[in-house]
């Protein structure tokens, strides 16, 4: 996961010098987020695997929580007058499930816990909306995700995030800005959550 998603980050920054050269109007972002999220479990993953204690129990603390903290930080650029690019990067404390085949066995076995994390980077194109009060936007991207268990058990994947934002300003170059978005990751196991964020956003 760490040589991929570093990949990722160095080719996105080293874009935006060419992304600012094709839109004159050019500003840039900075933005630090914090919030809540709610992993959205399936059936398969609540029932109890025909075990009653950890690992094997149903997945639990899945409903919303800011307990199951999120922390998000991104950087964007304009590439057209109401289009974003921005590469975020964010961590998720949530309930995770990892699904193994032990050796010699064709069946998979589910392993669930209740305090894993979820670590992302993500490519995304923000479109933007006016508003009176500042701006709506919608989005969607893909990125690269990393799910852990107290750093001993660890999972990497490929997914993709939507979801609606808000800014607005406070002052010409700082605004509040407020996020709902879905991650759809395909681990073995694959793995939806929604996260709920709001944070400063620094203009220059």
């Amino acid at each position: 996961m760490k040589k991929p998603a570093l990949l990722l980050i160095v080719l996105a920054f080293g874009a935006f010098p060419a992304f600012a050269q094709v839109y004159q109007g050019a500003n840039s972002e900075f933005g630090v987020m914090f919030g809540g999220a709610k992993r959205l479990a399936s059936g398969k993953e609540t029932a109890a695997n025909g075990e009653t204690t950890e690992p094997l129990a149903p997945l639990r603390n899945t409903g919303f929580s800011f307990r199951n903290s999120v922390k998000e930080i991104y950087y964007s650029v304009n590439i057209e007058p109401d289009t974003r690019f921005k590469v975020k990067l964010g961590e998720i404390d949530t309930p995770i499930s990892f699904e193994a085949r032990p050796t010699g066995s064709t069946a998979s076995v589910r392993h669930n816990y209740a305090d894993g994390t979820i670590q992302h980077v993500d490519g995304i194109i923000d479109y933007r909306f006016t508003e009176p009060y500042g701006s709506t936007g919608l989005f969607a991207g893909i990125g690269l995700y990393r799910q852990t268990h107290s750093g001993e058990t660890d999972e990497s994947g490929y997914g993709f995030s939507g979801g609606v934002n808000g800014d607005f300003p406070i002052t010409r170059t700082v605004g509040f800005v407020a996020e709902a978005t879905y991650h759809r990751v395909f681990f073995d196991f694959k793995t939806a959550v929604i996260t709920v964020t709001g944070g400063l956003r620094f203009s220059f």
